[in-house]
Parts: C-alpha cells; structure tokens; sequence
C-alpha cells in the first residue's frame, strides 16, 4: 500500500505562519491560542485570517497628520514579504487608512479603526497601538 502525502494549501501554511509569527514573536502566549497555529476565530486551518474583500481606496479625514514614526514602522512591516502575503496586505491595508498607499493591489481597503483595534488585541506588536491611536486621531479630525 503507497501512502500519499498532501501538502497544506498556501493559505493555510500562510495563516498558520501568520499566527505562530505574529502572536508568539516574543515567545509569549498573547490570547491563549496553542501554539499549534490553531485558529482563535473558531475557523479551520485553511480558512485566512483576513477574509477576501474589494479593493476599495479611502482616503483619510483631512486635518491631522500621521505620526511619521508610525508610519516608517507600517512601511517597514509591509515590506515583510518573506511573512506572506497576508502579513503584507493587512499592514498595506493600514497605509491606505493613513492615506500612504493608493489601495493599488490591497484586498480589502483601508484598515477600519474597530479591525485594527481587534489586530492590537490579536497580535503581540506593539504596532497595532500606535495604528489604534493614529486611527482613532485620524477619526475625530
């Protein structure tokens, strides 16, 4: 009798990577999870993290700058592409939010302030707060 062997799908292999990088970066648990690469949402291996949206560009309110500081990190995170290509449209996703990037190739449009908050208590970067605070800045302009 011959086994067969099937490979993981890449989206799966992408968001099991996504979640033992990301949540377990400094070896601490964050939420919990096992560091099996489980999925917290309840969904199945295969499922991805972010789930395929339009390409919809938006602009941010006018009248508050950025933090440049906050943005050069976003940058250099996006940069990432050994990470997946997740890792890469989520962090792209928070540059068109910032007004940064055009949404040329993002999935999904400008990262939402209540998404990034969810990603602040999803992930162990402490990024994700300065993303919530600028957000939430860039709201109230």
């Amino acid at each position: 009798m011959r086994a067969i062997y099937t490979a993981p799908t890449v989206v799966a292999a992408e968001a099991q990577f996504e979640a033992l990088h990301d949540d377990w970066a400094d070896g601490t648990p964050q939420d919990g999870t096992p560091r099996d690469g489980t999925p917290r949402d309840g969904g199945t291996a295969d499922s991805p993290q972010d789930p395929p949206q339009q390409d919809t560009p938006q602009n941010p309110p006018t009248g508050y700058t950025v933090d440049p500081q906050v943005i050069a990190k976003v940058k250099e995170l996006a940069s990432q592409t050994q990470h997946g290509p997740v890792h890469v449209n989520r962090w792209n996703r928070v540059l068109v939010a910032f007004g940064e990037h055009d949404g040329t190739g993002v999935t999904g449009g400008a990262m939402t302030l209540d998404e990034a908050e969810q990603n602040a208590k999803r992930y162990s970067s402490p990024v994700w707060h300065d993303v919530v605070a600028e957000l939430t800045k860039l709201n109230a302009a």
